[in-house]
């Protein structure tokens, strides 16, 4: 689980541009996915999500590996 600061649910033009990121990011066809166990199959599955509220909330990507993977999966998340 790798998670970054977010943004408010105040901030309505950023919450549209993440809810394309999820859609970009998340699936069998999503970046995470295609890179993390199609190309490589360092993954058994992967996401992204995150989290809204007054304050700034979460963005997170999260992945189930083999504990010696975890160090390559975590280069490959915050490449992408």
């Amino acid at each position: 689980l790798i998670g970054f600061p977010g943004i408010s649910v105040k901030e309505e033009k950023n919450r549209a541009a993440l809810e394309i990121l999820a859609e970009i990011l998340n699936g069998q066809e999503g970046l995470l996915f295609q890179d993390l166990r199609e190309k490589e199959p360092l993954v058994y599955s992967t996401g992204f999500g995150y989290f809204l509220g007054l304050q700034p909330g979460t963005l997170y990507f999260y992945a189930q590996c083999q504990p010696e993977k975890t160090e390559q999966v975590q280069q490959i998340v915050t490449r992408i």
